[in-house]
């Protein structure tokens, strides 16, 4: 009855609107529910976090307490130190002074010292005044008798041949039949030397330097007892046979050895020795032969001066730089004068050292030799420098060694390697010959002035 009432009092589409309304307000009912039950859990959650920042609070406060306990600490620690670097400061201030003091007195000696030296220097200005007097004096006297000495000499000189036993005619034998070798040192002297004497026809001694002992009284005891002391085993070229007569001097003994020999002389290696009678070994070498031996023959052998000097250097080590670069630039010299001036003649360069080329070069000279294979191995030609290199040694010199190096280039690239004499060239004939000799020397000459600057 009361449905129906109700359907009576509501028409159908209000009823619908009502149910509708109905299941909304149930829906809202349940949000409503849902919500009280989030907020609750958010109360929930809130309480939790509150309690544990509380906590964190809590302990914070507590880091600070110690942290304040701790920076009181280094508070005082600091004050403390400051304390006792303002005592460091008030020890150093008081050294100080002891030391400014102790200053104030050593200036004050010194100055005495000075005052005492200037005293001293005056009276050894005076003795030195003395005695440039008594060396003045000394140097006049010294004139006198150099004078006295070179007038003896020229009697010497006049007197030499009619000492040696040989006649004029026995000289100009001697002359034709000579065969030296020049070089510096470590340029090959010495095995070029050794394979020459290998012929029959020649007897060479290894640098008896006649030019310096030509008159040597007991000359072939003299010459053995020296490779005695080098310790060289005895063979052709280290040892002079004695004489059953009474002999003087090395040049009545290569008279005596050009009896059984074709070919006598020595090889000559300069090494970097110096001077004598104030001038250079090579001056006075050059002299001697030009008297003596102007017909022989001569080999000049030449090497790269960076090879050479480098060798020298491991052989004269207490020889500096400058007198070995200056002992190969002097030795070039005198070589390219024995050159132009002696007609019998040749160069050769270490590198082209060979069996083809030396037995080419005696037969030129007229020499019977069979040269053994392997005598001139390649690796004893060259050092281990790479090719143009300077040795670091040479830093200080570098410049002097591309000068050497380029002169040797020069002097090499104007001889024939076959006919051991100049190039057959327009160029090298009457006075362009003489002109590049002369540009050599002026080069040489220039950079043995530069060497005297660099030593200094």
């Amino acid at each position: 009855m009361a449905y129906s009432s109700f359907k009576l009092l509501f028409p159908h589409s209000l009823r619908t609107i009502l149910r509708n309304l109905d299941s909304a307000y149930q829906e809202r009912l349940k949000e409503i529910e849902i919500k009280n039950q989030q907020i609750e859990e958010l109360q929930h959650t809130s309480q939790e976090s509150h309690n544990h920042l509380l906590k964190e609070i809590e302990i914070k406060n507590q880091q600070i307490k110690e942290l304040q306990h701790t920076s009181q600490e280094s508070h005082n620690h600091l004050l403390k130190e400051i304390e006792i670097k303002n005592q460091q400061i008030e020890e150093l201030q008081h050294t100080s002074q002891q030391s400014h003091n102790h200053l104030l007195k050593e200036i004050e000696i010194k100055n005495q010292q000075i005052k005492e030296l200037q005293h001293t220097s005056q009276e050894s200005h005076n003795h030195l005044l003395k005695e440039i007097e008594i060396k003045n004096q000394q140097l006049i006297e010294l004139e006198s008798n150099f004078q006295k000495l070179s007038e003896a000499l020229v009697e010497s000189e006049k007197c030499r041949i009619q000492e040696s036993n040989l006649s004029e005619e026995d000289y100009e034998k001697l002359s034709k039949a000579g065969l030296f070798i020049i070089g510096s040192a470590r340029s090959g002297t010495s095995i070029l030397c050794d394979c020459l004497n290998l012929s029959p026809d020649v007897f060479l001694l290894g640098e008896a330097n006649l030019y310096i002992h030509h008159n040597q009284e007991n000359f072939v005891d003299f010459f053995n007892t020296q490779h005695i002391q080098f310790k060289n085993r005895r063979s052709k070229g280290t040892f002079a046979p004695p004489s059953r007569l009474p002999e003087r001097g090395g040049i009545n003994f290569l008279s005596r050895m050009k009896k059984n020999y074709n070919f006598v002389g020595e090889k000559i290696a300069f090494g970097p020795h110096g001077e004598i009678d104030n001038q250079s070994f090579q001056e006075v070498f050059f002299n001697f032969h030009a008297r003596y031996f102007y017909f022989s023959n001569y080999i000049l052998i030449m090497r790269r001066p960076a090879e050479a000097v480098f060798s020298m250097l491991k052989m004269f080590p207490e020889r500096g730089l400058d007198a070995i670069f200056d002992c190969w630039l002097r030795t070039v010299k005198i070589q390219i004068d024995v050159f132009q001036s002696f007609p019998h003649s040749y160069v050769i360069f270490f590198e082209n050292l060979s069996n083809e080329t030396v037995t080419n070069l005696c037969s030129i000279i007229g020499i019977n030799i069979h040269i053994p294979k392997g005598i001139f191995r390649e690796e004893n030609k060259y050092s281990l420098l790479a090719q143009d290199e300077i040795p670091n040694e040479f830093s200080k010199y570098r410049k002097i060694g591309l000068a050497c190096e380029e002169i040797y280039q020069k002097v090499k690239n104007e001889f024939n390697l076959e006919t051991f004499k100049f190039k057959d060239t327009t160029a090298n004939y009457g006075n362009a010959r003489y002109g590049f000799s002369d540009k050599i020397q002026k080069q040489i000459d220039e950079i043995i002035h530069e060497l005297a600057s660099v030593q200094a």
